[in-house]
């Protein structure tokens, strides 16, 4: 008798406080391609490719929903699709794309507004 074998991804757990071996237990996609008034893919079309993943981390137990999507536009430098990813609980972890803007005393009061603007954007 055979046994599968789990599929692994490894992200930042919220109750773990750290990397954990999350098990991937169902997944699901979606596609959108543009059609023609024939139903016709078009060449150079838009498109949307949506993976979703339901993850359990397999230290203490808690689900996470991984949303993985790309759209036409959203290409590396060789031309290969880019993902975006969103979880589902947010991530908590503090780290450069959630960063706290620091205080400072005597600086200029524009300057701390263009600063607190670049962190925030970032």
């Amino acid at each position: 008798m055979e046994t599968a074998v789990a599929k692994i991804k490894q992200i930042y757990c919220n109750t773990c406080k750290g990397e954990t071996n999350h098990e991937i237990k169902a997944s699901h996609n979606k596609e959108y391609y543009e059609v023609d008034h024939l139903d016709y893919v078009v060449p150079g079309g838009y498109y949307a490719l949506t993976e979703y993943y339901f993850l359990v981390c397999r230290g203490c137990d808690t689900a996470t929903l991984d949303e993985k999507w790309a759209s036409a536009g959203m290409t590396d430098d060789n031309g290969g699709d880019f993902y975006s990813y969103c979880y589902y609980p947010k991530r908590k972890r503090k780290d450069f794309r959630e960063r706290e803007a620091k205080h400072f005393c005597h600086v200029d009061e524009k300057l701390i507004k263009t600063y607190k603007e670049i962190i925030t954007a970032f």
